[in-house]
């Protein structure tokens, strides 16, 4: 069943456009990496500088190494535009219906 990793990220309000794109250009990438499997990109209905992306991986070590491996310059493009640290968990599917 693989992981589910869930990054959030909060954006300074007057940078909500641009840091969505930078985001979507970046899990735009992740299918180059072993193990991905896909992800959904959310955006808070509220505050469209808070961004969900949901991602799922064959493994945890999957999921680690792309993020150790991955180095692009749109993660530096997008540093500045955050308004604090980006949160990142792994969860393990329990039940879908």
């Amino acid at each position: 069943m693989g992981v589910y990793v869930v990054w959030e990220t909060w954006l300074k309000p007057e940078h909500a456009d641009p840091g969505y794109e930078i985001t979507r250009a970046i899990w735009q990438d992740m299918p180059e990496f072993k193990g991905y499997v896909g992800h959904f990109l959310l955006r808070d209905q509220d505050d469209p500088a808070h961004l969900l992306v949901v991602s799922q991986w064959e493994s945890r070590h999957a999921a680690e190494e792309s993020k150790k491996q991955y180095a692009s310059q749109k993660l530096a493009d997008l540093q500045p535009l955050l308004s604090r640290e980006r949160g990142r968990t792994v969860y393990d599917l329990q039940e879908v219906n």
